[in-house]
């Protein structure tokens, strides 16, 4: 069997939202929240040891579909969401991967501190175009979670 070992060049994002753990954590799972904040068309989620996080959507504004697929390492609720053999996909490129990706959320005071990690990015021209995507998309993505969050507790206080 042939392995690849991971590289070490890492992507490391956090933002703070005011939404508890718990509700944090769901939009991290739950299908329906992954499309809102996302914009994930399709989502296969398992959430326990072993299970599938399997995420499809059209990205950038552009006409490709993305497939990010991986398999569920650990799953300790409200605190931490780990994925192991992280693949990327899309129709005109061959795969990017295996990778690591994790979601760590900590209470800190009325907020939830999300702090996402992928890791295994190897080196080239296409690998080095692909992690400075991954840089700016998670920025991006970690924005509109907090703006997701935010806006629903702030419809769910008016009522």
């Amino acid at each position: 069997m042939i392995r690849k070992k991971l590289s070490r060049r890492a992507v490391t994002c956090s933002v703070a939202i005011a939404a508890t753990p718990a509700r944090t954590f769901e939009a991290l799972i739950d299908p329906h929240d992954l499309k809102r904040w996302w914009g994930v068309k399709e989502a296969v989620i398992a959430p326990q040891k072993g299970g599938t996080w399997t995420l499809g959507w059209h990205a950038f504004g552009q006409d490709n579909f993305y497939v990010t697929s991986a398999s569920v390492e650990r799953i300790a609720m409200n605190e931490e969401l780990r994925l192991r053999n992280v693949m990327g996909f899309r129709l005109d490129m061959k795969p990017f991967g295996p990778m690591r990706l994790s979601f760590l959320l900590k209470k800190r005071g009325k907020q939830t501190v999300v702090t996402v990690r992928q890791i295994g990015y190897g080196t080239g021209k296409r690998l080095d175009w692909y992690f400075r995507g991954v840089q700016e998309g998670w920025e991006e993505s970690l924005w509109n979670l907090k703006k997701y969050l935010e806006r629903k507790a702030r419809q769910r206080k008016a009522r």
